[in-house]
């Protein structure tokens, strides 16, 4: 009965809009978006109806609450956090992929929307590079590349070479192509893997957010992919911090981002009178959970 519920309520979410906002004024002062909540946790809940009704991605709720079974969070008695904050990463230029965040950021003038995706697994790496949006489709085509077509022959789960439009279609309903060949921005047909790495190396979103991106971007905006792991910055006077679990592919010692870390915040500090929790930005290196926290 649990099982049928939670299909039930997969077809319910997945076909509605979130409750999350997903666009921000921007201002010069702020630099940190959103909030960090907690929701009590109610039978038949799941990571991904959270992901979902708070537009986060599921590995962000999963590092957000070490311990916490994601299917199960009703069976403890704590209540579950939503990392619904966000640092705004470095460059703020046309479409920004902030890879260990799992993040997408999109700004216009006076305003940046964010939204959680999907990126390429180990062995599948989503590329550090700048492109450029070349082609928007709808209802897209998908001739599947022999690699993939390979990869799935050899685990014995073949898979048709070409999906046309409709709710098969692993591309979903939209897809806009990056001049980086091979790769796009669409959407899914498994809404449940957004947040997660999972792809062949592309970029999936949430399909009322990739509909909601598609028709805000022009063909030749500008795209960045990159890897921030660390974050910072100010709101009302204070500072915050976002430390990200480092990609598998662009390996760093703890040494090395203790100095990443201290330098990204001696670097914000200049100037200012706060006092720094040293011992609480050591917690964050430990954990690195992506929780934005206030350190200052």
């Amino acid at each position: 009965m649990r099982f049928l519920f939670k299909y039930l309520t997969f077809i319910f979410m997945f076909t509605s809009m979130s409750a999350y906002a997903s666009t921000y004024p921007l201002s010069a002062n702020t630099e940190v978006f959103g909030d960090v909540t907690t929701v009590t946790p109610k039978k038949n809940d799941t990571f991904s109806y959270y992901a979902h009704t708070y537009d986060v991605g599921a590995f962000a709720i999963i590092q957000a609450n070490p311990g916490v079974k994601e299917n199960y969070p009703d069976k403890q008695t704590k209540p579950i956090t939503i990392p619904g904050a966000f640092i705004l990463p470095t460059k703020q230029d046309g479409i920004v992929i902030n890879l260990p965040e799992l993040r997408i950021y999109y700004f216009t003038p006076g305003e940046v929307h964010s939204y959680p995706v999907s990126i390429g697994r180990v062995g599948w790496k989503t590329p550090i590079q700048d492109g450029t949006i070349v082609d928007k489709t709808k209802d897209p085509v998908w001739t599947v590349p022999d690699s993939i077509l390979a990869e799935h022959e050899a685990q014995g789960r073949p898979i048709a070479p070409v999906y046309g439009p409709g709710p098969k279609n692993p591309l979903g309903k939209y897809a806009m192509r990056l001049s980086i060949p091979g790769y796009l921005i669409h959407g899914t047909n498994q809404p449940t893997s957004i947040g997660r790495r999972v792809s062949h190396g592309c970029i999936r979103m949430f399909p009322n957010d990739i509909e909601e991106l598609f028709n805000l971007v022009p063909v030749g905006t500008p795209v960045s992919l990159i890897n921030e792991p660390v974050k910072a910055g100010w709101r009302n006077n204070k500072l915050n911090l976002e430390i990200h679990p480092i990609l598998a592919e662009y390996p760093m010692s703890d040494a090395d981002l203790k100095t990443l870390v201290t330098n990204i915040i001696n670097n914000q500090m200049q100037g200012k009178s706060a006092k720094v929790n040293w011992t609480l930005v050591d917690q964050m290196i430990k954990e690195k959970s992506g929780v934005v926290e206030v350190i200052t």
